[in-house]
């Protein structure tokens, strides 16, 4: 009898403990089903789809990708093949297009050259936006102002100069400066809001990084997060322009070496840090423009990653 009792006792921590976990593991789906580098995940404007880049395990092929949200239905685009290889940084404007960072293959160290690129997924064909460029390292748009903001280096040498944050306003084709940082920082990453002209800027120096908002209208800065010895990488705007995620990661000892994903509400009156499971070590992320859903890259070993998709309600509601 007390065999069948302690028995009991175990099924029922087991049952509690299952059910712990699958509540917890529910909120996080793989999506990703194929060996090789997921890259630079961005959701459709709908929240139905997933583009990003891949490059397949052992090929130094790089391709652009759809993917459903759910993990099916994986289609690569049809972009010029001699293109794939120096493209990054993709990124949606609208529900059947999409920008690119398109480098020129006859680029070298020493002499850069890029451009923006738009991308038809009806038409299968794409055109240059923003010709003749140094490096560029990254881009974001907001449609509702009619803006593709980039970040270039001021040289074409890319182990000189430094890089700036610059607008592209669709109506006139006009570029104009954003940022030029001080002597000393620089520009890692930026994310434009979905409302209003606004863009967040990853910006600083090792080990002492923060995120910044710029309003575009009216040049003002105010500074959002300021991580004591950590550095950032990573950031995007929620949905509703309410938060915005960034990724902090540490490289002393201190730090450990760790990456997290952490939520900073736009006011700065709050900060939530996700205690993800171990196994997913997030690299580059993207916010659904339509719920609370964040799909994450994530480096589970050397030369193999993964892509899941995060539902951040335990978090949020």
């Amino acid at each position: 009898m007390r065999s069948l009792y302690l028995w009991g006792i175990l099924f029922f921590v087991v049952v509690i403990v299952a059910c712990t976990t699958s509540t917890k593991d529910s909120d996080i789906i793989r999506i990703s089903s194929k060996q090789g580098q997921y890259q630079t995940p961005r959701w459709s404007l709908d929240g139905t789809q997933i583009l990003f880049q891949f490059r397949p395990q052992g090929s130094i092929e790089q391709q652009f990708v759809l993917l459903n949200s759910d993990g099916t239905n994986w289609s690569t685009l049809p972009i010029p093949p001699d293109s794939i290889p120096n493209s990054s940084s993709p990124h949606w404007i609208q529900p059947d297009e999409i920008v690119y960072v398109r480098r020129d293959p006859l680029s070298t160290w020493n002499n850069t050259r890029a451009s923006v690129a738009l991308f038809s997924l009806s038409q299968k064909m794409d055109e240059e936006l923003i010709s003749d460029r140094n490096a560029i390292i990254g881009l974001c748009s907001n449609m509702g102002e009619q803006f593709i903001a980039f970040i270039e280096n001021t040289n074409s040498n890319i182990l000189d100069g430094r890089y700036i944050l610059k607008a592209y306003f669709i109506e006139n084709k006009e570029i104009k400066n954003i940022l030029i940082p001080n002597a000393g920082d620089s520009i890692v990453a930026i994310v434009c809001s979905h409302e209003g002209g606004k863009i967040a800027v990853a910006i600083g120096r090792v080990n002492a990084m923060r995120v910044e908002i710029i309003d575009i209208k009216t040049n003002e800065r105010i500074v959002l997060f300021s991580p004591k010895q950590l550095n950032l990488d990573s950031l995007v705007w929620s949905h509703d322009d309410e938060w915005i995620a960034v990724r902090t990661f540490g490289d002393t000892p201190e730090t450990k070496y760790q990456a997290m994903i952490t939520l900073v509400r736009t006011d700065g009156s709050e900060i939530i840090k996700l205690d993800l499971p171990s196994h997913i070590f997030p690299v580059d992320f993207d916010w659904s423009p339509v719920d609370n859903r964040l799909v994450v890259t994530s480096l589970d070993g050397v030369g193999k990653y993964s892509m899941h998709v995060i539902n951040l309600s335990r978090w949020l509601d």
